[in-house]
């Protein structure tokens, strides 16, 4: 858990120098993702997603706002926070309307991500807080529920309770497979995607999420963050990633390989084992020209 405070400063030290700050927002049934950094074409600084979430549009009927929009962190806070309702000012204002256009988001519950995460295939069960309980999703995925005072509760003891985790199973597969995965999304984009990959066979490893997370997390490598979470989605349990980038990712790793004595990656040997294992994965799929198939197993 977080409390507002808390995500605030986050927030206010992550935006101070920017000019803007854009957001998207996915609407996943009753839920609404949304992301705020730079550009949506670059990793976010934060995201929220919001449980039943309900928006309200204020001095607008144009449509696109509702998934599109810029604030100016200069003008205006970058957000208002009250009891699980986000507000939003944004640059934007009607035809001679001197008003900016407001959102309002407010929910059952909301989860943020306080932390710059990369652009990747968003879909996938273990990167979002999906229907599990609050508690469980703090401990299987990279969200924080957020809290609307100072004091954050401690989750009850329940005897014998094992924690939720999801493990991350990699398996190295013909760069056909991916292509295929690929190919068949385009043609049949709900049908296709219902069955599981056959990976049986496959060169293999797995990473708990205590470990996944940490490696995810590492803002300042995009490329660490996409050989551990993958670039595109195939389904809500499985990502992937193609052939042809792996080489790709693999020298944007090595060039940022710097940013490992500035983390607390270096000081965890466990973690620093598990990064090494996941890149010779990844440099023996590049050496046999093959694509990498992720799939995520939530184990409650």
């Amino acid at each position: 858990m977080i409390t507002a405070k808390d995500f605030l400063a986050y927030v206010a030290e992550t935006t101070r120098n920017e000019l803007w700050i854009d957001h998207a927002a996915w609407y996943l049934g009753k839920d609404v993702y949304i992301t705020a950094g730079v550009s949506i074409n670059y990793p976010p600084y934060y995201g929220f997603y919001i449980r039943n979430a309900k928006v309200e549009r204020l001095y607008s009927v144009q449509e696109y706002i509702l998934e599109l929009w810029t604030v100016d962190p200069k003008v205006t806070k970058p957000f208002y926070l009250s009891e699980n309702t986000i507000r939003f000012v944004t640059d934007d204002n009607e035809y001679r309307n001197p008003r900016k256009t407001e959102l309002i988001f407010t929910g059952d519950e909301i989860f943020v991500t306080a932390c710059r995460f990369p652009v990747v295939g968003w879909g996938v069960d273990w990167l979002s807080p999906q229907d599990l309980p609050a508690r469980e999703v703090e401990e299987a995925t990279r969200f924080q529920k957020l809290i609307f005072d100072d004091t954050v509760p401690d989750w009850p003891q329940e005897p014998g309770r094992k924690p939720a985790a999801t493990t991350l199973h990699y398996y190295r597969v013909p760069a056909q497979e991916t292509r295929k995965l690929s190919e068949l999304k385009k043609q049949f984009p709900v049908i296709a995607t219902r069955k599981r990959p056959d990976t049986s066979g496959y060169p293999h490893m797995s990473i708990t999420n205590n470990y996944w997370v940490m490696l995810a997390l590492l803002w300042r490598s995009e490329a660490l963050a996409r050989m551990t979470v993958g670039w595109m989605a195939w389904n809500r349990q499985v990502a992937y990633n193609m052939a042809e980038y792996i080489p790709e990712i693999l020298q944007e790793l090595q060039q940022e390989l710097d940013v490992l004595d500035t983390t607390p990656l270096t000081s965890n040997k466990w973690a620093m084992d598990t990064f090494c294992q996941l890149r010779e994965f990844y440099r023996a799929a590049a050496a046999r020209d093959e694509g990498v198939i992720i799939i995520g197993e939530l184990q409650k």
